[in-house]
């Protein structure tokens, strides 16, 4: 009974290994049944061997399987380390259609989080020859703020293998436009330590940029306050040192407005609208707000101008 058990145990390892291996798997056929049944198959294979591990008996489990098995141990290793984005990734290389590729995704967040699948796709994305391909496979739908989340991490890695990066993420940033400052700002969001250093190097660079003031700089000023809202105040409480920087450029706008001088040569180019949006946008935030007046206050500035200005 035991030996039968055992190989009915390697026998779904094996068939899950087939699977893996399969080159008509996914085709244009596959239902959605079968691709939820590919997921819950790998989460299995992931749940028997966190159990093997817990036991001490993972490292036998593999020897013996890799020997029951003719497969090569490296295509083995390659299925079990990380089940779930195996079967993720041979789904978006494969030639199904892109409304296959959007029903794994739901699946797959159904199964696990969107957060998974984040981190999921952002690996598969750093394996694949082409990640501009894959890109523009995902479904037009998925939401911005996924993508974004997904470009961030693209942009970390590629700094990481950046030679010069201050001079390449300074001049990024003086040529910036709306979409790559949202990249950008979320890269400073990202929770994701296995990039703190290239965090730390965009947020330097931020700083440099900010301090040069000078007209080469308007596209970076426009594009960051132009970011979207929920960011925006996150990146605002997250690092006050560039809160500072940004409070101290509204408060050099504010004085030409004031004064009715002209923008046209500063190194911002900022309507009183506008000015008056971003301040309501700080304003808004109990917490931005009390640093802001404290800024303000630090300044000798007139507080019941800048109230008036948010209004």
């Amino acid at each position: 009974m035991e030996e039968t058990v055992l190989r009915e145990f390697f026998d779904f390892f094996q068939d899950f290994v087939n699977l893996c291996q399969a080159e008509n798997w996914p085709n244009n056929t596959t239902t959605d049944i079968e691709l939820r049944n590919a997921f819950k198959i790998a989460q299995h294979i992931e749940k028997c061997l966190e159990k093997l591990q817990k036991r001490n008996l993972l490292n036998e489990f593999l020897s013996t399987l890799y020997n029951y098995d003719d497969k090569s141990c490296y295509f083995l290793k390659n299925c079990f380390a990380d089940s779930t984005k195996a079967v993720l990734k041979k789904i978006i290389v494969s030639d199904c259609s892109i409304n296959q590729i959007d029903i794994s995704l739901n699946i797959y967040i159904e199964i696990f989080d969107e957060d998974k699948l984040v981190e999921c796709l952002s690996d598969i994305m750093l394996e694949t020859a082409s990640k501009r391909t894959l890109l523009d496979n995902l479904p037009a739908h998925i939401p911005n703020c996924f993508l974004l989340e997904l470009k961030s991490q693209i942009f970390l890695y590629n700094l990481s293998t950046t030679k010069d990066s201050k001079m390449f993420l300074e001049q990024l940033l003086i040529n910036c436009n709306n979409s790559l400052m949202e990249i950008l700002v979320v890269s400073l969001l990202s929770d994701n330590h296995k990039h703190d250093k290239e965090i730390v190097w965009i947020n330097e660079a931020f700083i440099n940029v900010m301090l040069l003031k000078n007209q080469s700089c308007k596209s970076f000023w426009k594009s960051l306050f132009n970011v979207d809202e929920k960011y925006f105040i996150q990146l605002c409480i997250s690092y006050t040192d560039l809160f500072k920087c940004m409070v101290e450029t509204l408060i050099d706008i504010a004085k030409l407005l004031k004064n009715n001088m002209s923008l046209e040569y500063f190194y911002l180019d900022l309507p009183r609208s506008e000015l008056s949006d971003i301040i309501k946008r700080i304003m808004n935030n109990d917490i931005l707000k009390e640093q802001f007046l404290s800024i303000i206050n630090e300044n000798n500035l007139d507080v019941g101008y800048w109230d008036s200005i948010g209004c």
